[in-house]
């Protein structure tokens, strides 16, 4: 089972359960002060994304497989990096495909919290 792509979500949310409170800081420390907020990049982001899968590593089928006919439609090798297979993986908690190249809610986000910032 660990080896189907819904195994192998658990097994990276078990993964980032067990970084959760170093997701959350880097997150926080990002979020609470401006300066920090105008230093994040598509760049900033992978590096962080890329820290916080390190050591996270896909569970391929055993040797069991590939000595016997055992023939499941289900079963496939990833062939993505651990960085899309993340994202991918937001995708069904609702992050926007294509969200690092701008789509979503970002493409807009800098314009919006000017007009916050105007209307207060």
């Amino acid at each position: 089972m660990q080896c189907r792509w819904i195994g192998q979500r658990m097994c990276l949310q078990f993964f980032l359960s067990s970084k959760e409170i170093d997701i959350k800081n880097a997150l926080e420390a990002l979020i609470q002060h401006e300066e920090n907020q105008k230093q994040v990049s598509k760049e900033v982001v992978e590096k962080m994304i890329d820290s916080w899968i390190a050591g996270f590593k896909f569970n391929q089928p055993s040797k069991f497989f590939l000595d016997t006919d055992y023939n499941d439609h289900n079963l496939l090798c990833i062939i993505q990096s651990e960085r899309n297979f993340f994202l991918e993986t937001l995708t069904h908690f609702g992050l926007p495909k294509g969200y690092m190249s701008g789509e979503g809610h970002w493409h807009d986000w800098e314009k919006k919290k000017l007009e916050e910032l105007r209307a207060a």
